[in-house]
C-alpha cells in the first residue's frame, strides 16, 4: 500500500528524486510519498518515505500533485 499527498515545507529538505538534487525551501508545496512494506515499491520490513519538488511530482506519483493532506482536528 502506498500513499501520496501534497503538503507545504516548514524547514528546508533535499528533493528525493535522482534527477533533481536540489532543495524544498519553506513554503514550497511538495509530493509526500510513503511505501509500507509488501507494497510493490517497498521489500524492506519498515515503511520508506520519499519527498518530491514541485518540479519531480511527476517522476515520483505520475501526477502533477496529490491530494493535499488534510489536519486532524483536536
Amino acid at each position: 500500500m502506498e500513499t501520496q499527498h501534497t503538503v507545504t515545507a516548514r524547514k528546508t529538505y533535499p528533493c528525493d528524486s535522482y534527477r533533481c538534487g536540489g532543495t524544498i525551501e519553506p513554503g514550497q508545496d511538495y509530493v509526500r510519498a510513503v511505501a509500507f512494506p509488501g507494497s510493490d515499491h517497498n521489500y524492506s520490513p519498515i515503511p520508506i518515505m520519499v519527498r518530491g519538488c514541485s518540479a519531480c511530482s511527476a517522476s515520483i506519483i505520475g501526477t502533477e500533485f496529490a491530494p493535499r493532506m488534510r489536519r486532524r482536528r483536536r
